[in-house]
């Protein structure tokens, strides 16, 4: 029997599960089968790959005639056209050596692939000059500040918002300058200090080392001393157990024999199972194992996505995950992207190279059926006086 301590709920996502109908032919075009061989998918539509039409191709979903046709950034050129590139700028292709995609428009790197930049519509010299909002200018003479050219002051000159300042003598503290006072001035907030006696914790400076000399960690808005104190929560608190100690939500535990299962901590060695933060009890000894917050047995149940199903065997070949569903890979098929409302467009277009009749529309009235979850249904059975259910697969005894 195939047991589950707490019985979960699937969802779709997508997926589905099919029969294998062409053996190691068999492919998925949204969520239909089909040889692989003999057909070919676009569009999530699929089409036949016969003698007449062998030079059929897929282009961004639609069917074309690679004689006629070349598909380029999922879009169908004339074969004779001058269209090619190794990079797309929207679905315009170009070459990456020596043109640059400028917001959607292709233009070429007149400094070189490896120094030219886009600014807007315009190309510049990336390690002379610099783009501020769409306006390109001289780095030796100008700063950018906030999108504003600022002209460079001093020799060291930065940007603090708006403003400029003078990066050997000031410091810029979250928009406001202040003055150095040596190389070791930092900023906390709106303030300096010097780090080698302070720390900044969350805005707040405070000292660096307690009477003993230990060097102090942030912890919150206030300091811990690591080498006796741990900080749990945003709290300073003691190491009760020296090395051993650990926190679990405001407390302190002893790690050699307790965990911490969320804020809760337990005895290791109990009967106890953490799942997703949630405490639950080893009703399957060594075999109990989580499938988010479930307890499953692992030896006769596995775990898809959240969803607990028992084990089966299609001769020697095991069920593996499809989603939230399991399936034989021997005899079936995970698709993804199966859909179960309007498997199909009403119409498909298709372009053939004749200029006479350029389209041509196919109707696909053809259905088939796919299975949600694994085809073979299981039982659950609830237990109200335990709080646990079983699951029994429908063909056991």
């Amino acid at each position: 029997m195939c047991t589950v301590s707490i019985p979960v709920q699937s969802s779709y996502e997508g997926f589905c599960v099919l029969d294998k109908s062409y053996n190691e032919h068999s492919s998925c075009c949204r969520g239909i089968v089909y040889d692989n061989r003999y057909k070919v998918c676009c569009g999530g539509v699929t089409y036949d790959k016969t003698y007449h039409n062998r030079y059929r191709s897929c282009c961004g979903g639609v069917v074309y005639d690679t004689r006629y046709k070349k598909c380029l950034c999922d879009t169908l050129y004339p074969k004779t056209s001058n269209y090619y590139g190794d990079g797309c700028c929207g679905k315009v292709p170009y070459n990456l050596h020596s043109h640059l995609c400028c917001d959607g428009r292709v233009l070429r790197a007149t400094h070189g692939s490896r120094y030219s930049a886009c600014c807007g519509y315009h190309v510049y010299h990336k390690y002379r000059q610099g783009c501020c909002g769409h306006q390109i200018y001289d780095q030796s003479k100008y700063v950018c500040c906030g999108g504003y050219l600022k002209a460079k002051d001093y020799y060291s000159t930065g940007c603090c918002g708006y403003q400029t300042y003078n990066r050997d003598t000031q410091v810029c503290c979250d928009g406001e300058i202040q003055q150095k006072y040596g190389e070791y001035t930092r900023c906390c907030g709106t303030r300096t200090y010097d780090s080698r006696h302070f720390i900044c914790c969350d805005g707040y400076v405070k000292r660096k080392y307690n009477q003993h000399r230990q060097p102090a960690s942030c912890c919150g808005y206030d300091v811990y001393y690591p080498y006796a104190q741990l900080c749990c929560n945003g709290k300073a608190v003691e190491k009760t157990y020296g090395y051993y100690s650990e926190c679990c939500g405001d407390n302190v535990i002893d790690s050699r024999y307790y965990s911490c299962c969320g804020v809760t901590p337990y005895y290791t060695e109990s009967s106890k199972i953490c799942c997703d933060g949630e405490l639950g009890d080893r009703v399957f000894g060594r075999y109990s194992n989580c499938c988010r917050t479930a307890v499953y047995d692992s030896s006769k149940s596995q775990c898809c996505n959240g969803v607990v199903h028992c084990k089966s065997y299609s001769g020697h070949y095991a069920t593996q995950c499809c989603g939230g569903s399991v399936y034989t890979p021997y005899n079936q098929i995970c698709c993804k992207g199966c859909h179960y409302r309007d498997p199909y467009p009403e119409t498909t277009t298709l372009y053939y190279p004749d200029p006479h009749h350029t389209t041509r529309r196919y109707y696909h009235p053809t259905t088939t059926t796919v299975y949600r979850y694994h085809p073979k249904p299981t039982t659950v059975y609830y237990y109200p006086g335990n709080g646990h259910a079983l699951a029994a697969d429908d063909t056991e005894n």
